[in-house]
């Protein structure tokens, strides 16, 4: 089997070993890592294939989805770009201290748009709901 990794440097593939696939089906994103295979560039000269740089090798440790489907893109985006996934602790501890109801002095500080005619424009599936337009 072969795999198309997500690179900009480059049209190259990831070669992967019989019963290193896991239960990947065709087509689907996944997750590799590299494994070294010994021997194989004598296998190569011995049935007389070209001298140049073998394909790496690959085993399959995650599957991740289908192309198209939104985690495997963002799985796929977050490795590619070498994004972080979460926030350090002190991030996460400011963040639990803050109310989750406002209260007085901090509501006295706010404008009130409720009255206003807001249109959201997110998916049903959006995880953020501080996305509107007024009309």
């Amino acid at each position: 089997a072969w795999v198309n990794p997500y690179r900009d440097d480059g049209d190259w593939t990831v070669r992967i070993a019989r019963g290193d696939a896991g239960d990947a089906a065709e087509g689907e994103v996944v997750e590799v890592a590299p494994v070294e295979r010994r021997g194989r560039r004598r296998e190569r000269e011995r049935r007389g294939e070209d001298e140049g740089p073998a394909p790496p090798w690959g085993h399959v440790l995650k599957r991740l989805g289908r192309p198209g489907d939104p985690e495997a893109d963002f799985a796929a985006v977050v490795w590619r770009r070498r994004l972080p996934v979460g926030f350090p602790d002190e991030v996460m501890a400011a963040a639990d201290a803050i109310p989750a109801e406002p209260d007085a002095e901090e509501l006295a500080r706010r404008v009130d748009l409720r009255a206003l005619d807001f249109v959201t424009i997110d998916p049903r599936t959006a995880r953020d709901h501080d996305d509107a337009v007024y009309v």
